[in-house]
């Protein structure tokens, strides 16, 4: 009995396209930039809310911390809102609002 030969199944390959000798290649069409007064500029932040809190009397403790007699600079971050309340009222403590520098 003769073998039988397995079909060609392959595809025959596509054409590829020769360049046109003498021609230049299209440039790609430019990607429109953004104009300078579109686009929003970041502000840096140079200041953070602050207390600055100063003891009458070296070592005083309030809201948990102990308050030297020379003025303290404590970003309001740091600090809950109960403990500012507590630091605001206390007549023993000096505390003024600052925006300090960053």
């Amino acid at each position: 009995m003769a073998a039988k030969k397995p079909e060609d199944t392959t595809a025959p390959a596509a054409p590829v396209a020769e360049p046109v000798v003498g021609e230049a290649a299209a440039a790609p069409e430019p990607v429109p930039q953004a104009e300078a007064a579109d686009v929003p500029v970041a502000t840096p932040i140079t200041t953070l809310p602050a207390l600055r809190v100063t003891a009458k009397v070296a070592g005083f403790r309030r809201a948990g911390l102990a308050w030297p007699d020379q003025p303290v600079t404590v970003p309001r971050g740091a600090l809950s809102a109960d403990r500012i309340e507590q630091i605001k009222a206390e007549p023993m403590l000096v505390v003024e609002e600052i925006a300090a520098p960053v």
